[in-house]
């Protein structure tokens, strides 16, 4: 027996199927609409049926209103909602995942498209997606060898996307079964990820960071954390203390333990990253051209490995600062506070470089060997200056010494734009006998120097990508917060 339609002066009164409820199909605007009649009687449907048609000729917006208020009470319509435009309608929704990061939120992004491409059917919509589709994506995903903590992150991002767009399907969410995540002892069982360095990869690393042949992006850091690091499953413990000898440390990983003595002197407080103000006791500034103008002379000096340093001090004139980088050396305009006399601040080269290259015109420096602080660009920058022991019966510099020509010195560098000048220092006076034993101990602590520094140096850059990581997520907060605004007027308009 055929299905039987019923037309009407408006619209159409027909049976899904034989025997089932009957609906009233119509349209609004050029918009096709169905309505649940709720009875499975012709008579009484057809009856409800023409109860809709005086509403269908007005002509008032108010009564299409109502009338659509009231369609929707006898039934929800369903909603096609195609897999290829459901992030960008989800991207709109307010109920939308925030995720901290901005690479959680592209993850959020790229996982659906992962879903979609491997569908990969064009005209599929949400509510073509079954948790059987979803229990063979899962066990799809369990082939790729991927850590269990990261399949069962792609399986709870496309459940939150689904529950998002729950109005474009009906039922049960098809991700939300327990059964499509996996268990920790499936990545034991596997052996996958997380897999440690072979011997041949740890010797070719080490090569690598060794050989000064091969250019490494802050090869001194990596090479510290590789060290310290290559065989650390854990986090490790750094513990200092004093006994009848002198001044101790510990540093202490899950595979090894090494002791050394420290160095005798005045040592920063490590764990306060930030020195305070009270022992910044003096500053040096300058404009932000003269900071270019140094950043310019920087990079044309060679480096001078290990440490490239590079010293600043005051001028004979009060109002320039001095930098001397091995056998070259400028004189840029500068504002000093505190007292300078006899005061040198030795850096490393691509330390001042990187200051320099974040606007930063400050830098506020304490006594010893304390850290200094870079401010005026972004953020605030901290670094250790280079160790410099204190010398008996130590000789000047001799281009602090320099009296030949003073008066057209200084007036050339006063007026040229790019004050860059090499000068040739006086020859170093040959010095006596060094006691081998003497020579090995200087050299200790040279090294151990070298390696305070670079320890501390891995702990700016720490303290910096997250300080960068903060203001990324500001800004994405910032972009999201006027995105919904421009909604919000599209909407009102």
């Amino acid at each position: 027996m055929a299905i039987q339609k019923i037309k009407l002066d408006l619209g159409t009164v027909y049976q899904k199927e034989e025997g089932g409820i009957y609906y009233f199909r119509y349209q609004v605007n050029g918009a096709r609409k169905a309505i649940s009649l709720k009875t499975r009687n012709q008579k009484e449907a057809l009856k409800e049926a023409n109860k809709q048609i005086p509403l269908l000729k007005a002509t008032s917006a108010e009564i299409i209103a109502a009338h659509v208020k009231h369609a929707r009470g006898l039934i929800t319509p369903e909603k096609n909602l195609l897999l290829s435009e459901a992030w960008a309608v989800y991207e709109r929704s307010p109920e939308r995942a925030t995720p901290d990061t901005v690479s959680e939120a592209l993850a959020y992004r790229s996982t659906f498209e992962e879903f979609v491409n491997w569908i990969n059917d064009p005209g599929k919509t949400l509510r073509d997606i079954t948790s059987q589709i979803a229990d063979e994506y899962a066990q799809q995903m369990r082939t790729l060898n991927i850590a269990v903590s990261t399949h069962n992150r792609k399986i709870k991002r496309i459940r939150r996307v689904f529950r998002v767009l729950r109005e474009y399907w009906s039922g049960e969410n098809p991700f939300q079964s327990p059964t499509l995540l996996r268990k920790e002892r499936e990545e034991r069982e596997h052996d996958v990820h997380r897999l440690s360095f072979t011997r041949e990869q740890e010797q070719q690393l080490q090569i690598v960071l060794d050989d000064d042949q091969y250019k490494v992006m802050n090869k001194p850091e990596v090479r510290v954390i590789y060290y310290l690091g290559i065989k650390t499953a854990e986090a490790g413990t750094l513990c200092t203390w004093t006994n009848r000898t002198g001044k101790m440390c510990r540093i202490e990983t899950e595979h090894w333990v090494w002791y050394v003595e420290g160095l005798e002197g005045s040592y920063p407080n490590w764990k306060q990253v930030i020195p305070t103000q009270k022992a910044l006791i003096r500053s040096v500034s300058f404009l932000p051209e003269r900071g270019q103008q140094l950043e310019i002379f920087l990079k044309n000096v060679p480096d001078q490995p290990p440490h490239n340093p590079v010293e600043l001090y005051q001028s004979d004139d009060p109002g320039y600062l001095n930098i001397l980088a091995g056998e070259m050396h400028t004189s840029i305009a500068a504002e000093f506070i505190g007292n300078w006399n006899d005061v040198s601040i030795k850096l490393n080269k691509h330390a001042l470089l990187r200051l320099l290259s974040e606007g930063h015109t400050k830098i506020e420096a304490g006594d010893g060997h304390f850290p200094i602080l870079a401010t005026g660009g972004t953020g605030r920058y901290i670094t250790i200056p280079l160790y410099q022991p204190q010398k008996q019966n130590q000789e000047p510099k001799p281009i602090q010494t320099q009296t030949e020509e003073p008066k057209m010195e200084n007036n050339e560098m006063r007026v040229v734009s790019a004050p860059v000048q090499t000068v040739v220092r006086n020859p170093e006076p040959v010095p006596e006998a060094v006691d081998p034993m003497e020579e090995l101990n200087h050299g200790i602590d040279e090294l151990r120097g070298r390696l305070k520094l670079l320890l501390d140096e891995t702990g700016v850059l720490t303290c910096k990508v997250k300080e960068a990581v903060l203001k990324q997520k500001q800004k994405e907060r910032d972009f999201i917060l006027a995105k919904r605004a421009i909604e919000r007027i599209k909407m009102a308009i």
